[in-house]
């Protein structure tokens, strides 16, 4: 879901049809500041759902199946990440590590419809496999998941007996979705073949940023959260959880 094209940045009712968690585990003035704070195509990109005309993929079909290793396995401490699609339609966690031979891994281990959900799975799977950080986007309902996580352990700066929690910006994701690009395009990443992965990362274009680009959901219909999910978790591995140097050389 989103607010539609053409709608007033400042009409709460735009807010309440592009955020399934607004009024109540996101209040106005979570939204108010990120009105003060983005300019207004960015408010109606991040906080609406609004996005530019969305242009092509970076990777063809071809080099995502080149990816496809269903025998794959990480062999480090695993990142975690979640995310979110326009209106809390569906929500997916992805994790993401190093293989022995020195590829990076991600796959998606989890996707359900809402958001109601997402914090309690996201923790159970963060304590069960250790993971070494669980990453997310800013943007409107950012404020309500970081004060739920940070209540159950999560710290956004690295802290004795707490697990780190990472909140990145437009621009630290845009290097994240260039990264994970390149990765696939050279053959330095393994995915397993899940459908739900391989749909999103069918459906994605981009947009630009600056002199970037992000991931973009062309269709409404078609949510891109797997691949999103993925791309911050891989984000996340390479920021906090590489420490072998074959990782430096063979995957960054």
């Amino acid at each position: 879901m989103s607010a539609p094209p053409g709608c007033d940045p400042d009409d709460r009712a735009a807010w309440r049809q592009a955020n399934a968690s607004y009024p109540k585990r996101t209040p106005a003035k979570s939204i108010q500041r990120m009105r003060k704070l983005l300019s207004t195509d960015d408010f109606m990109r991040e906080a609406l759902g609004v996005w530019d005309t969305a242009s092509g993929r970076k990777f063809s079909p071809g080099q995502w199946e080149d990816c496809r290793d269903p025998g794959s396995q990480i062999a480090t401490r695993v990142a975690l990440a979640i995310a979110v699609e326009p209106g809390g339609a569906m929500s997916s966690i992805a994790a993401a590590g190093g293989r022995p031979d020195g590829l990076g891994h991600g796959e998606l281990a989890e996707r359900r419809p809402g958001t109601a959900w997402l914090v309690a799975q996201a923790v159970e799977i963060a304590e069960r496999q250790d993971a070494c950080v669980l990453v997310m986007k800013g943007g409107t309902e950012a404020p309500a998941f970081e004060k739920e996580l940070i209540s159950l352990g999560f710290a956004t700066k690295p802290q004795p007996g707490k697990r780190l929690l990472q909140i990145v910006g437009p621009g630290e994701y845009a290097q994240a979705c260039v990264a994970l690009a390149e990765d696939v395009k050279n053959g330095r990443w393994r995915h397993l073949g899940q459908g739900p992965m391989t749909e999103a990362a069918d459906a994605a274009g981009t947009r630009s940023v600056a002199e970037s680009w992000m991931w973009a959901q062309k269709n409404p219909a078609a949510g891109i959260s797997p691949l999103e999910a993925v791309t911050l978790a891989r984000h996340g591995f390479m920021t906090h959880g590489v420490s072998d140097a074959q990782f430096f050389g063979s995957w960054r």
